[in-house]
């Protein structure tokens, strides 16, 4: 919530315009908070598809699908934080 509020009270303030990413510390657009809430739910969708292969014993298939999805979203999820963390300049 606190970013959508930011996004919609600072991020016209600073001109972003169509910009995707703004390259301040201080404010973010709402293609951001986008990415955030996008981050965050692959993230804990892979944790869960995780969580859930592990707790089946039968079907060595299913588990194995389970980890590699889970695996796959959590990688996607950490490279789009990093590569945003990058674009906003805190790394």
């Amino acid at each position: 919530m606190a970013g959508l509020l930011s996004a919609v009270l600072e991020g016209s303030r600073l001109g972003a315009g169509l910009s995707i990413i703004l390259r301040s510390r201080l404010a973010q657009t709402l293609y951001e908070v986008f990415i955030n809430v996008s981050v965050l739910t692959m993230g804990t969708v892979g944790v869960y598809l995780w969580y859930v292969g592990a707790r089946k014993v039968t079907g060595s298939r299913e588990v194995s699908l389970y980890f590699l999805l889970g695996t796959f979203l959590i990688l996607i999820a950490t490279s789009l934080a990093i590569f945003l963390l990058f674009e906003k300049g805190f790394l």
